[in-house]
């Protein structure tokens, strides 16, 4: 009888670590393509980015070697950016492997992901074999990986604990009606905005959310709300209608704005030499050239935005206010220095065309996000 009690705890205890050590995922954005699951002795995690150039060949890559590997290992790209983001992204590229969204960072976070495209290979008891840039992995490498493992049955769900349905199940109405908004308890570490050529998608912190609606620098909003949302609209009304979606969304989160004015001194940006803007094919990183950038430690990298939206972006990194009012709304790419203003002033001066003037002091609406209950 003592035997059966020990016996008991002891799987009892296995199973409890089991369940703790599991990997926690998002939205299920796809299943691969290219095979089923079938208990194969090695689970690939490659993690990518829709931002990342260097991930779109290393994902093809791994796609050529799912497709001779399918008995050994089973792959799957994992993205912590904005699930419509990477939907969209995986249907413009075509993309065959599955692919996850990773919940709140977990994933990066465990395997201390510092650069991307970045793999790392399980066992099928989720033990990390290797890891490194898939740009090293080779058939026979991973052959040999795999016939170190003991065979055994399991599911995906014995290693990966998922946080939400597949896409579609649980956001359909946010694909059909002509506004939704919906408050959300997810830990969002960045604002994700998304367009198609029929839908917008946002998903963020309310003062993100307005600063992108009026495409206005974040410093010129301010709120108290700790109030983060998951928004989908018809891209016809987020482009034409915004007092529609402002009184949607002031409707629907019970919130009012407010708009005061301050004097503050702006700098004033001006093309200089046009023909030094970078074209828009210096940076690839999405397929259907909707605008992305990168914040990195000391540079500003984007791929297809208009001199407007890259000033703000400044705007919100240096806490300053960057004003650029000529009339070119053409894309171009970027990568210039922020830290040091004198080195950034000298790059953009002599990179870009484009040159920094000391403005006058004048006035900015100021817009205040609060509780209409308060």
């Amino acid at each position: 009888m003592l035997r059966n009690i020990s016996f008991f705890v002891v799987f009892l205890f296995c199973f409890t670590i089991v369940a703790q050590n599991k990997l926690e995922i998002g939205t299920v954005i796809q299943e691969s393509k290219i095979t089923k699951f079938n208990s194969q002795n090695l689970i690939l995690l490659d993690f990518w980015a829709t931002w990342c150039g260097p991930c779109i060949p290393a994902g093809e890559q791994l796609e050529i070697y799912q497709e001779q590997l399918k008995n050994d290992i089973y792959m799957i790209g994992i993205s912590d950016e904005n699930e419509f983001k990477i939907k969209r992204f995986v249907d413009a590229q075509g993309m065959k492997m599955a692919i996850y969204q990773d919940f709140n960072l977990f994933n990066v976070k465990k395997y201390d992901v510092k650069y991307r495209p970045y793999s790392v290979i399980l066992n099928n008891r989720g033990k990390v074999v290797w890891s490194g840039s898939p740009s090293k992995l080779y058939v026979d490498f991973i052959k040999r990986l795999s016939r170190g493992e003991k065979s055994r049955e399991y599911q995906l769900s014995d290693l990966f604990k998922y946080n939400y349905n597949k896409l579609g199940d649980q956001f359909s109405e946010i694909d059909t009606l002509d506004i939704y908004s919906l408050e959300t308890r997810k830990n969002i570490y960045e604002s994700q905005f998304a367009k198609t050529d029929t839908r917008v998608y946002f998903e963020g912190d309310i003062l993100s959310f307005f600063s992108s609606l009026y495409d206005l620098p974040k410093s010129n909003f301010q709120t108290d709300l700790d109030l983060k949302i998951t928004f989908g609209s018809r891209k016809n009304i987020w482009d034409y209608d915004k007092q529609r979606i402002e009184d949607y969304i002031k409707n629907r989160h019970d919130i009012h704005l407010m708009t005061t004015t301050k004097r503050i001194k702006s700098k004033e940006v001006k093309v200089t030499d046009n023909s030094l803007l970078w074209d828009n094919t210096q940076i690839e990183w999405n397929a259907d050239g909707s605008g992305s950038y990168i914040i990195g430690e000391d540079r500003i990298q984007a791929d297809n935005m208009s001199i407007k939206q890259v000033f703000e972006v400044l705007s919100d990194v240096k806490n300053a206010s960057f004003h650029y009012k000529g009339n070119d709304e053409n894309l171009y790419d970027w990568n210039f220095h922020v830290t040091y203003d004198n080195l950034m002033i000298e790059e953009l001066k002599y990179e870009f065309g484009l040159e920094i003037f000391e403005s006058k002091t004048e006035e900015v609406e100021i817009i205040s996000i609060k509780k209409s209950s308060l």
